[in-house]
């Protein structure tokens, strides 16, 4: 959080309106030497003369004392990363103690509250104790609860309510999940509307720039229920994992989120096995495998392509982290060998020579 600054903004002001301290000092009805020692830092002007110097200035009282209640984007993203960094060498428990810590000392920066409530949401499954994920993930939710509330971000208060809404279902509470999100079955979005305005208007660079972002919000919304469908449908799920393949090929997803890419092919390997076909449930998870085995340090990244040519500046400004994963990829390999090391449906492919090779190279980059 920004240091007061009175005496920077006290001197800046005065020139700015190109009057002297001794102008400045007889209309507060104070000494020079007092408006000297304000400028220079020495002492501070008495609280009741705070207003008076703002109205002067025409600033408010928080500009005048140079207060700054949010940090930037890139001082977030900053503590983000160095968390991110701290988890990959620390317990959990650790990590929690230093978060609790800047929550408290940026009580009211909204945008850092939820991006410190999303790291945790991403990294909570390494909690040594498995005992207390619950009375953590209480404490996520009232941070997200905290932000859902009080900010003003219309966008910031959508993201942590959707947030909010997964760990209620991680703690067994979906009847509040219920409560907290609206159910919408409209056919036509306003993303459609708000482009047919633009296009009315005939300002169609803003009209293509909007499509591009929300064709890609909509893409991965879709992905995303198609593997709901693929994960929760006994009947047909074999053809909606054919729907996603043909999804990722259709708009090249491996390059856009490589990640969402990996969460797909575990799931695929999970249902084949559950289906007690061996074979293609090692497929799949030769694929996860072979995917972090070969990926490059900066490959679990959020980008656009050739098609969506005009999203990586809207990813920068509108996602709070950038368009960095919400894990290292230390702890990303970590994670899916916690799957096959201790889901039980991994146990007889586990076995399995290839796999079992692909396993043993993963440890060792994750070394």
């Amino acid at each position: 959080m920004t240091e007061i600054g009175i005496s920077k903004v006290i001197l800046r002001k005065r020139k700015e309106k190109n009057i002297t301290q001794d102008e400045l000092a007889s209309y507060l009805m104070v000494s020079k030497a007092a408006v000297s020692k304000w400028e220079t830092g020495q002492s501070h002007p008495d609280i009741l003369l705070l207003p008076k110097i703002a109205s002067y200035f025409n600033i408010t009282i928080d500009e005048l004392i140079g207060y700054e209640p949010n940090l930037s984007d890139s001082q977030i993203r900053k503590i983000i990363y160095n968390l991110m960094d701290e988890i990959a060498t620390d317990s959990f428990e650790n990590v929690l103690k230093t978060c609790k810590d800047l929550v408290n000392k940026y009580y009211s920066c909204f945008p850092l509250i939820y991006s410190i409530g999303l790291f945790l949401l991403n990294h909570i499954e390494f909690l040594e104790d498995r005992d207390s994920i619950k009375v953590h993930m209480e404490y996520i939710i009232r941070l997200f609860e905290r932000v859902r509330k009080e900010t003003e971000d219309f966008t910031l208060k959508n993201m942590a309510t959707s947030l909010q809404s997964v760990c209620l279902l991680q703690i067994g509470k979906p009847d509040e999940v219920l409560e907290l999100l609206p159910e919408t079955e409209w056919l036509i979005s306003n993303d459609s509307l708000i482009i047919s305005s633009y296009i009315h208007k005939q300002e169609f660079e803003i009209a293509q720039e909007k499509l591009q972002i929300f064709l890609y919000k909509e893409l991965f919304n879709l992905y995303n229920l198609l593997n709901q469908q693929m994960n929760t449908n006994q009947s047909n799920w074999k053809e909606t994992a054919n729907k996603i393949e043909s999804l990722i090929d259709l708009f090249n997803i491996k390059e856009l989120n490589k990640g969402l890419v990996i969460t797909y092919y575990l799931s695929a390997s999970k249902r084949y096995l559950e289906s007690h076909d061996i074979e293609n449930g090692s497929k799949y998870a030769e694929r996860v495998l072979n995917e972090l085995i070969l990926m490059k340090e900066t490959e679990f990244v959020l980008k656009g392509d050739d098609y969506f040519n005009r999203i990586d500046g809207w990813i920068d400004k509108n996602i709070i982290i950038g368009n960095k994963a919400n894990r290292s990829n230390k702890m990303i390999v970590q994670s899916v060998l916690n799957i096959f090391c201790n889901d039980k449906i991994f146990e007889e492919i586990s076995k399995n020579r290839n796999v079992k090779h692909l396993i043993k190279n993963l440890k060792k980059k994750c070394e």
